[in-house]
């Protein structure tokens, strides 16, 4: 009967009020474990390799715990409706419904190497033809060769059988001993390659030599075993082909078609291990589940997560299949679907990783990988306890030491960071370069956010000379930059500004385009803007302009660039007044028009006319003054805008005014006259002078309107062209009564008309006589000019007056004091008994002014007044 447990009697129990008989046999061969009376409550069942998964409808509870010593199941766990059964490797496992039980029988798996090798003749297959002789001998070397096997004395076993071969035995002991060397060789292969590779080129042999033989299935698996195992992929995957032709074994077929796939897969052909994953579903369509998720993770392998995870969520579809999976498609799973966000199903795949697999390689990774997935979804009290189990059960292995790493990454705050280097010791001292970064990584933060600035730094420069490939290095590079950024944030507010520039452009030089650039360059920004603040607060109003002006231009990225704008907008005014009230108004133009261009809604806008008004009305006066012509067009066409819209009416008409008037002297009257009829004041000085100057005026006006100034420039430009109106705003200028009587004076000279000149002599005369104010230097000639004049026209008497008058106001002797005595005496000749007056004046003529031209004639005259009077005595 075997031996029967019962220790796990009271482990399971329902939650309703009976217990169910559950218990384990064994014979020695096979295992059966039996839970009595639950048949019907099945809801599924999951198969992987090595773990069968049972769904019961009732929920069981464990009262108490139990162990067992079993050869082929390994282990039991219950969780709610969930019984799952561990096997050992290399068992097989059926489960079947008994009389109402649940009856799940275990055994060992069958392979080649269990093949009965039955040395004996008792069943031998061989052709008709042939004939059977018992040999007791070769028997007996048969099972030596065996027992050498069994043993593991393969050198022995391998003796044997070349002795064996080279005796010259023939027929079906033949095959028997060919078959046990490509066997023994095979076994060899785990000390080399190369023994595979032997044992399949024996097996080919066997297969060329005995075509028919009862052998043949057992050496075609193994041909394409040796094959796989020696890495002959290509001869493998025509042997497995070869299988699939010449086997009708589903089973063998089945997994034939598997291996193919999974030596395409780890030989890299992942297009062709998707193609052959496809072609064992098509075969066998209950592995749907199993080989869809293989091409899910290849497609991973491939790089081509879209495709990976639409063939995962294929796999979804079927999720109560998932504990067939195997460990790694399980884990590629999770990883590809915690890529697309899918963090819950992603912790589900993780999960049975280490609940299906606790002993694979990717248990410990799968735990870690579960408690990152829990982070994602917001369960912190979750996260931390699944970090405190992968910790302690997996403690030195990958998973296990990145657990601790995440778990201190998660409580850096709860101790200092010299227990935390304490606590991670095993981590920070393993040869897994990820695991020690991430470590060293958790440790630099500790220090970081405990101020602990130097030490980070330090820890920071031993990560990157250590680690200078990890992934972890923008995040150390990070932590370098915000060190940096506190440092230099610390030096500003201590005003110790050289240091923290120094800080930052150094680390903008190494790190241009750092995530930390705007606060930065802010700092920077801050640090350059006072230093021009203090140029400006010191009436260096051009050099702060100068700077602005620069830093604006080279940098693009500023942090606040409305201070920039207001400051630069402060300091051009204040220069343009500056340079108003120094009196550099020609520059004080440009500075003006300069503000109000750049800031055209500026705060100063109306300052800043005034003082471009001002400057421009100032300096066309200068230009005027000084006759500056061209200087005054040049102003114009600068400030044309400005003149055209800006200031009041009063300044664009007298601009546009002296601007026409400028661009007549120049010689330009048509543009003279242009500029003039834009004017709209059209009784304003300047543009009733050069009106008249372009004889454009059509009502009389006013002279006095005009300045001494502008009155020359008129008597320059009439008195050639247009006299007669000349003489008229003279005679009616009475701003300066003097400069208006020389100039008529001047005038009259050139008047060649005897009549005209006399005229205006007379005119002058009697200005001259009723307004001492219209008398100017050298006035006296008036007289002179007039006695001349009268003396000509025979009009003896008003000569007579005018001559006495000159007599009387002029002082020096010189030639017109001897010209007028001489008009004077030669008078009073002509004037009835005046004899004797016209003997005083040339008498007076030869005392005061002897060396004159006049003198001669002036004897001559006298001689004969002499001669005269002679006559008649």
């Amino acid at each position: 009967m075997g031996r029967i447990f019962f220790i796990l009697l009271t482990f399971l129990m329902f939650h309703m009020a009976f217990a169910a008989g559950v218990y384990i046999r064994n014979n020695g061969h096979f295992s059966e474990f039996i839970i009595s009376g639950m048949a019907e409550s099945i809801v599924s069942v999951s198969e992987g390799e090595s773990r069968m998964v049972v769904e019961l409808t009732t929920p069981l509870s464990a009262d108490a715990a139990g162990s067992f010593n079993d050869p082929f199941i390994k282990s039991l766990s219950v969780d709610g409706r969930m019984v799952t059964l561990s096997f050992f490797p290399n068992t097989d496992y059926t489960l079947s419904r008994s009389k109402g039980d649940i009856l799940i029988t275990a055994a060992r798996k069958k392979t080649s190497d269990d093949i009965q090798l039955g040395y004996g003749i008792e069943q031998p297959l061989i052709k008709s033809t042939d004939r059977i002789l018992a040999d007791k001998n070769a028997e007996e070397v048969l099972g030596m060769m065996d027992d050498a096997m069994a043993e593991e004395d393969l050198p022995y076993a391998l003796s044997l059988a070349e002795n064996f071969l080279n005796s010259g035995i023939e027929g079906y002991y033949r095959q028997e001993g060919l078959f046990r060397m490509g066997m023994i060789y095979f076994k060899m292969g785990e000390q080399s390659d190369d023994n595979y590779i032997f044992a399949a080129r024996i097996f080919d042999d066997f297969l060329k030599q005995y075509p028919d033989s009862f052998r043949k299935k057992d050496v075609l698996i193994k041909t394409a075993e040796a094959k796989e195992l020696a890495m002959l992929y290509s001869e493998a995957v025509f042997s497995y082909n070869n299988i699939i032709k010449s086997l009708r074994d589903r089973d063998i077929r089945k997994m034939s078609y598997e291996r193919i796939a999974e030596i395409y897969s780890k030989s890299g052909q992942y297009v062709q291990a998707i193609d052959a994953h496809e072609n064992v579903i098509y075969n066998f369509p209950e592995t749907f589940t199993i080989q869809t998720a293989k091409i899910g993770m290849l497609h991973a392998k491939r790089k081509d997560f879209d495709l990976a995870y639409k063939t995962f969520l294929t796999v979804l579809d079927h999720k109560e299949e998932l504990g067939l999976l195997g460990a790694e498609e399980l884990y590629t799973m999770g990883e590809v679907l915690s890529s697309r966000n899918k963090f819950g199903v992603a912790r589900e795949a993780f999960e049975k990783v280490y609940s299906l697999y606790p002993s694979d390689e990717l248990a410990d990774m799968s735990m870690y990988r579960s408690a990152i997935m829990l982070e994602k979804e917001n369960k912190g009290d979750a996260v931390d306890a699944r970090l405190d189990i992968c910790r302690q059960v997996y403690k030195e292995k990958k998973g296990g030491l990145l657990c601790a790493v995440m778990f201190a990454r998660r409580h850096i705050e709860e101790k200092m960071p010299e227990e935390w280097e304490t606590a991670l010791e095993s981590a920070l001292n393993s040869d897994d370069l990820d695991i020690r970064a991430e470590a060293e990584l958790v440790l630099i933060k500790a220090f970081f956010k405990q101020n602990k600035y130097e030490d980070a730094d330090k820890r920071v420069e031993n990560f990157i000379r250590k680690n200078f490939t990890s992934d972890h290095l923008p995040e150390v590079y990070d932590i370098r930059q915000q060190i940096t950024l506190t440092k230099a944030k610390d030096a500003y507010s201590k005003s110790n500004y050289a240091l923290a520039q120094q800080l930052i452009e150094g680390m903008l030089e190494v790190f241009p385009d750092t995530k930390h650039k705007r606060e930065a360059l802010e700092i920077l920004q801050d640090i350059r803007f006072g230093d021009i603040r203090d140029r400006f607060a010191a009436g260096q109003y051009k050099e702060t302009i100068d700077d602005l002006t620069k830093f604006l231009l080279e940098n693009d990225d500023l942090i606040n660039p409305d201070k920039w704008v207001a400051m630069l907008e402060e300091a051009k005014f204040a220069y343009a007044q500056e340079l108003y009230q120094q009196g550099h108004l020609t520059d004080a133009v440009i500075a003006a028009s300069e503000y109000r261009v750049s800031f055209p809604e500026g705060a100063h806008l109306t300052e800043a006319s005034n003082i471009q008004k001002d400057a421009i009305s100032i300096t066309i006066d200068d230009y005027y003054e000084k006759n500056e012509f061209i200087n005054i067009i040049g102003l114009n066409e600068q400030n044309s805008d400005f003149i055209q819209n800006g200031g009041d009416r009063i300044f664009r008409d007298k601009v546009k005014s002296i601007t026409a008037f400028s661009l007549f002297k120049m010689g330009m009257k048509d543009q003279s006259l242009t500029m003039l009829n834009q004017v709209e004041d059209k009784q304003n000085p300047y543009y009733l002078m050069t009106a008249i100057m372009l004889d454009q005026l059509k009502t009389d006006v006013s002279p006095d309107v005009f300045t001494d100034n502008m009155m020359g420039f008129l008597v320059q430009e009439l008195e050639n062209t247009r006299p007669d109106y000349l003489i008229e705003l003279l005679k009616k200028y009475t701003n300066n009564k003097a400069y208006a009587a020389q100039k008529m004076y001047s005038i009259s000279k050139d008047v060649f008309d005897d009549l005209k000149r006399e005229s205006i002599l007379f005119d002058l005369t009697q200005k001259l006589d009723r307004d001492e104010g219209t008398r100017f230097d050298g006035y006296e000639e008036v007289y002179l000019d007039t006695g001349i004049s009268y003396y000509k026209r025979n009009n003896f008497e008003n000569a007579a007056t005018a001559l006495e008058k000159f007599k009387l106001q002029y002082s020096p002797r010189d030639e017109k004091r001897a010209e007028g005595l001489y008009y004077l005496g030669k008078t009073y000749r002509k004037m009835q008994g005046k004899d004797e007056q016209a003997v005083n004046a040339l008498m007076e003529l030869l005392e005061s002014v002897p060396g004159s031209v006049y003198a001669s004639a002036a004897r001559s005259e006298l001689e004969e007044i002499k001669w005269r009077k002679n006559l008649t005595k």
